[in-house]
């Protein structure tokens, strides 16, 4: 077994560099428990368009968690749990435990 020796800012760097990946970690595991859903399905359960979506991307103003996007994917992916709160805030959808 080899030991590496390192200097006190080395040591210190790493330090930093594996606080930085705990909490990348700690948000793929909270992001685990979301269900993500298509744009057409979101559409759906808000009632809302495609270009209302688009401008509240651009502009930061969407109220509806979006999953970051893979390098060059031009797909969007939006918390299905948000989406169905704003359906019902929103009349869109009937309020929790509706009975028909």
């Amino acid at each position: 077994m080899a030991v590496e020796v390192v200097t006190k800012e080395e040591h210190e760097k790493m330090v930093q560099e594996l606080a930085a990946l705990r909490g990348e970690v700690q948000e793929l595991r909270e992001q685990i428990g979301i269900t993500w859903i298509d744009q057409k399905a979101a559409e759906a359960l808000t009632g809302r368009s495609p270009s209302w979506f688009y401008a509240r991307r651009t502009d930061g103003t969407l109220p509806i968690a979006q999953m970051p996007r893979d390098h060059g994917s031009r797909r969007n992916k939006y918390s299905r749990a948000d989406c169905v709160k704003y359906g019902r805030e929103h009349g869109v959808l009937p309020p929790a435990g509706f009975q028909s």
